[in-house]
């Protein structure tokens, strides 16, 4: 069975709620910040974000598949649902955001799993009050920003990192230090336990 497209553009919204399981779904142009009544959760399939904005809060997650924010027109995709999301995440937009955040009502800790095949090569990442797992090779690298808060966590059991600088006032754990971790510029950092 041939999985479906879905393209939502030019300021498209939606009521009700999205369960993204398989195929191909594109936002263009899109912004949309989920509530109680109008939730979105990915668990397989393909996310494309074309310059838009999506807000995940507590009721919608990623918990699989892919988010490609590796296009013409910089996006930002915000986090801040309170539980543990994953996704295979592809970045390479100088202006393109990606946000893992606490929830707005408590100090509830969220958490990416960036999977294996993943590349962020661009853009900022941007930790507050949450977890970022980098896992099976996945790479961030090139001039992509991280900043990270002093209650966050970038946990590398992989590849590791590159990055264009990375400010932290935060934990990061590089477990799997023989394949590498390391700035181009600045580390500023708390805390780093390498192993």
């Amino acid at each position: 069975q041939k999985a479906g497209v879905v393209t939502l553009d030019n300021g498209d919204t939606w009521s009700g709620n999205i369960n993204h399981v398989n195929g191909e779904m594109n936002f263009d142009g899109v912004t949309k910040t989920t509530s109680a009544t109008s939730k979105f959760n990915q668990t397989g399939g393909l996310l494309n974000m074309n310059n838009s904005t999506l807000t995940l809060k507590e009721g919608s997650a990623i918990s699989g598949g892919k988010v490609d924010m590796d296009n013409t027109a910089a996006s930002t995709l915000t986090i801040k649902n309170g539980v543990a999301n994953a996704a295979q995440m592809l970045m390479n937009d100088a202006a393109s955001n990606l946000n893992v955040e606490k929830t707005d009502s408590s100090a509830v800790r969220t958490s990416l799993t960036v999977l294996g095949g993943s590349n962020i090569s661009e853009g900022t990442i941007n930790l507050a009050g949450s977890t970022m797992n980098l896992v099976n090779s996945a790479n961030i690298n090139g001039t992509a920003d991280i900043n990270v808060d002093s209650s966050s966590i970038i946990n590398s059991a992989s590849n590791g990192f590159i990055a264009d600088q990375v400010n932290t006032q935060g934990l990061i754990n590089a477990i799997n230090y023989a394949n590498g971790m390391g700035a181009m510029e600045t580390y500023k950092a708390n805390d780093m336990n390498i192993g």
